[in-house]
Protein backbone atom coordinates (compact mmCIF):
# COMPACT_ATOMS: atom_id res chain seq x y z
CA UNK A 1 0.00 0.00 0.00
CA UNK A 2 1.13 3.56 -0.66
CA UNK A 3 1.86 5.45 2.04
CA UNK A 4 -0.06 8.68 2.19
CA UNK A 5 0.98 12.22 3.23
CA UNK A 6 -0.72 14.19 5.76
CA UNK A 7 -0.72 17.16 3.17
CA UNK A 8 -2.80 14.46 0.67
CA UNK A 9 -5.97 14.95 2.72
CA UNK A 10 -5.50 18.75 2.92
CA UNK A 11 -7.82 20.90 0.47
CA UNK A 12 -6.36 22.28 -2.48
CA UNK A 13 -5.62 26.13 -1.79
CA UNK A 14 -7.45 28.75 -4.03
CA UNK A 15 -5.16 31.22 -5.83
CA UNK A 16 -5.74 34.85 -4.30
CA UNK A 17 -5.91 36.11 -8.01
CA UNK A 18 -8.88 33.67 -9.21
CA UNK A 19 -10.36 34.07 -5.96
CA UNK A 20 -10.94 37.46 -5.77
CA UNK A 21 -12.59 37.64 -9.45
CA UNK A 22 -15.77 38.86 -7.78
CA UNK A 23 -14.06 42.30 -6.06
CA UNK A 24 -12.44 42.73 -9.30
CA UNK A 25 -15.30 42.82 -11.55
CA UNK A 26 -17.12 45.09 -9.29
CA UNK A 27 -14.40 47.44 -8.39
CA UNK A 28 -13.44 47.90 -12.49
CA UNK A 29 -17.49 48.18 -13.60
CA UNK A 30 -18.17 50.44 -10.25
CA UNK A 31 -15.53 52.68 -11.02
CA UNK A 32 -16.28 52.71 -14.82
CA UNK A 33 -19.99 53.80 -14.47
CA UNK A 34 -19.40 56.57 -12.34
CA UNK A 35 -16.56 58.21 -13.91
CA UNK A 36 -18.62 57.60 -17.89
CA UNK A 37 -21.59 58.88 -15.95
CA UNK A 38 -19.98 62.29 -14.92
CA UNK A 39 -18.47 62.17 -18.35
CA UNK A 40 -21.45 62.08 -19.85
CA UNK A 41 -23.30 64.63 -17.54
CA UNK A 42 -20.88 67.52 -17.76
CA UNK A 43 -19.81 66.77 -21.58
CA UNK A 44 -23.73 66.64 -22.63
CA UNK A 45 -24.82 69.76 -21.21
CA UNK A 46 -21.70 71.76 -21.62
CA UNK A 47 -20.88 72.24 -18.15
CA UNK A 48 -17.18 73.82 -17.14
CA UNK A 49 -15.48 74.06 -14.21
CA UNK A 50 -14.03 77.24 -12.87
CA UNK A 51 -12.26 77.90 -9.48
CA UNK A 52 -13.60 81.21 -7.73
CA UNK A 53 -11.30 81.68 -5.52
CA UNK A 54 -11.20 78.90 -3.18
CA UNK A 55 -14.25 77.55 -4.63
CA UNK A 56 -15.24 74.84 -7.37
CA UNK A 57 -18.42 75.99 -9.51
CA UNK A 58 -19.79 73.83 -12.06
CA UNK A 59 -20.86 76.47 -14.75
CA UNK A 60 -23.47 74.87 -17.41
CA UNK A 61 -23.73 76.44 -21.17
CA UNK A 62 -26.75 74.76 -21.83
CA UNK A 63 -30.14 75.55 -19.43
CA UNK A 64 -30.79 71.97 -17.08
CA UNK A 65 -34.46 73.18 -17.10
CA UNK A 66 -34.99 69.79 -19.28
CA UNK A 67 -32.86 67.65 -17.07
CA UNK A 68 -36.21 66.56 -14.31
CA UNK A 69 -36.10 62.79 -14.12
CA UNK A 70 -38.63 62.73 -11.72
CA UNK A 71 -41.03 65.87 -10.93
CA UNK A 72 -40.84 67.32 -7.69
CA UNK A 73 -38.34 64.62 -6.50
CA UNK A 74 -35.19 63.66 -8.79
CA UNK A 75 -33.04 65.67 -11.24
CA UNK A 76 -29.92 66.38 -12.74
CA UNK A 77 -27.97 69.50 -11.12
CA UNK A 78 -24.32 69.53 -11.73
CA UNK A 79 -22.04 70.67 -8.94
CA UNK A 80 -18.71 70.47 -8.09
CA UNK A 81 -18.11 69.08 -4.74
CA UNK A 82 -14.62 69.92 -2.87
CA UNK A 83 -15.54 67.58 0.45
CA UNK A 84 -16.15 64.29 0.94
CA UNK A 85 -19.81 62.18 0.48
CA UNK A 86 -22.56 64.70 0.18
CA UNK A 87 -20.32 67.66 1.07
CA UNK A 88 -18.86 66.81 4.61
CA UNK A 89 -15.53 68.66 5.09
CA UNK A 90 -15.93 70.84 2.20
CA UNK A 91 -12.31 71.92 0.88
CA UNK A 92 -9.99 69.10 2.18
CA UNK A 93 -9.48 68.34 -0.92
CA UNK A 94 -6.05 67.17 -0.28
CA UNK A 95 -6.52 65.03 2.51
CA UNK A 96 -9.10 63.42 1.59
CA UNK A 97 -7.52 62.25 -1.66
CA UNK A 98 -4.65 60.74 0.82
CA UNK A 99 -7.41 58.98 2.80
CA UNK A 100 -8.82 58.00 -0.38
CA UNK A 101 -5.66 56.19 -1.37
CA UNK A 102 -5.06 54.90 1.87
CA UNK A 103 -8.47 53.30 2.40
CA UNK A 104 -7.80 51.66 -0.87
CA UNK A 105 -4.89 50.40 0.21
CA UNK A 106 -5.81 49.38 4.18
CA UNK A 107 -8.96 46.83 1.72
CA UNK A 108 -6.54 45.58 -0.57
CA UNK A 109 -4.33 43.70 2.21
CA UNK A 110 -7.23 43.13 3.84
CA UNK A 111 -8.31 41.07 1.20
CA UNK A 112 -5.34 39.59 0.75
CA UNK A 113 -4.70 38.78 4.38
CA UNK A 114 -8.32 37.81 5.63
CA UNK A 115 -9.87 34.13 4.67
CA UNK A 116 -12.92 35.80 4.32
CA UNK A 117 -13.54 35.30 0.66
CA UNK A 118 -17.10 35.02 0.39
CA UNK A 119 -19.37 36.83 -2.26
CA UNK A 120 -21.40 39.51 0.35
CA UNK A 121 -17.93 40.63 1.51
CA UNK A 122 -16.15 40.62 -1.49
CA UNK A 123 -19.38 42.81 -3.07
CA UNK A 124 -18.96 45.48 -0.10
CA UNK A 125 -15.61 46.32 -0.38
CA UNK A 126 -15.41 46.20 -4.24
CA UNK A 127 -18.25 48.83 -4.15
CA UNK A 128 -16.14 50.40 -1.46
CA UNK A 129 -13.24 50.29 -3.63
CA UNK A 130 -15.31 51.76 -6.79
CA UNK A 131 -16.25 54.84 -5.11
CA UNK A 132 -13.44 55.35 -3.86
CA UNK A 133 -11.51 55.07 -6.76
CA UNK A 134 -14.20 57.25 -8.86
CA UNK A 135 -13.76 60.23 -6.53
CA UNK A 136 -9.87 59.73 -5.93
CA UNK A 137 -9.75 60.35 -10.24
CA UNK A 138 -11.64 63.57 -9.95
CA UNK A 139 -9.79 65.23 -7.14
CA UNK A 140 -6.18 63.75 -8.53
CA UNK A 141 -7.73 65.57 -12.61
CA UNK A 142 -10.39 67.98 -11.04
CA UNK A 143 -9.35 69.16 -7.94
CA UNK A 144 -12.66 68.14 -6.94
CA UNK A 145 -15.49 65.36 -7.48
CA UNK A 146 -18.17 66.16 -9.81
CA UNK A 147 -22.09 65.69 -8.34
CA UNK A 148 -25.13 65.52 -10.56
CA UNK A 149 -27.84 63.50 -8.90
CA UNK A 150 -30.43 65.61 -7.02
CA UNK A 151 -33.13 64.52 -4.90
CA UNK A 152 -35.43 66.88 -3.22
CA UNK A 153 -38.93 67.39 -1.94
CA UNK A 154 -40.23 70.92 -2.76
CA UNK A 155 -37.33 73.43 -1.63
CA UNK A 156 -35.37 71.15 0.37
CA UNK A 157 -33.01 69.54 -1.33
CA UNK A 158 -30.78 66.07 -0.11
CA UNK A 159 -26.45 67.58 -1.07
CA UNK A 160 -25.92 66.28 -4.56
CA UNK A 161 -23.94 63.47 -4.82
CA UNK A 162 -23.09 60.87 -7.61
CA UNK A 163 -22.49 56.86 -8.40
CA UNK A 164 -19.30 56.70 -6.03
CA UNK A 165 -21.09 57.93 -3.14
CA UNK A 166 -24.29 55.61 -3.68
CA UNK A 167 -21.75 52.49 -4.51
CA UNK A 168 -19.76 53.44 -0.94
CA UNK A 169 -23.50 53.83 1.56
CA UNK A 170 -24.33 50.59 -0.30
CA UNK A 171 -20.74 48.78 0.08
CA UNK A 172 -20.81 50.04 4.00
CA UNK A 173 -24.26 49.38 4.47
CA UNK A 174 -23.66 45.84 3.32
CA UNK A 175 -20.79 45.31 5.67
CA UNK A 176 -22.93 46.70 8.56
CA UNK A 177 -25.44 43.59 7.68
CA UNK A 178 -22.73 41.29 7.70
CA UNK A 179 -21.39 42.03 11.29
CA UNK A 180 -24.63 42.06 12.24
CA UNK A 181 -25.48 38.78 10.89
CA UNK A 182 -22.56 37.17 12.15
CA UNK A 183 -23.26 38.60 15.80
CA UNK A 184 -26.91 36.85 15.61
CA UNK A 185 -24.70 33.78 14.81
CA UNK A 186 -22.43 34.21 17.67
CA UNK A 187 -25.19 34.73 19.97
CA UNK A 188 -27.32 31.85 18.87
CA UNK A 189 -24.19 29.55 19.06
CA UNK A 190 -23.22 31.10 22.87
CA UNK A 191 -27.03 30.45 23.77
CA UNK A 192 -26.67 27.00 22.74
CA UNK A 193 -23.86 25.95 24.56
CA UNK A 194 -25.28 27.23 27.49
CA UNK A 195 -28.63 25.72 27.46
CA UNK A 196 -26.08 21.95 26.94
CA UNK A 197 -23.94 23.11 29.97
CA UNK A 198 -27.05 23.81 32.11
CA UNK A 199 -28.58 20.52 30.42
CA UNK A 200 -25.82 18.39 31.49
CA UNK A 201 -25.62 19.70 35.29
CA UNK A 202 -28.94 18.66 36.00
CA UNK A 203 -28.78 15.52 34.92
CA UNK A 204 -28.86 13.04 38.60
CA UNK A 205 -25.29 11.40 38.92
CA UNK A 206 -25.25 7.32 39.51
Amino acid sequence: MTEQKPSDHLPAKRSPSRSLWLFAIILIVGAAVDLVTKEVVFDRYEIEIRRVGVQLLAVAQRPLDDVVLIPGCFSIRPSVNTGAVFGVFAGQVGWLGVLSALAILAILIILIRTEDRSPPFQLALGLISAGAVGNLWDRLMLGGVRDFLDFYVNDMHWPTFNFADTWICIGVGILALLEIIQWKREVAAGGVETDNLATSEEKPKN
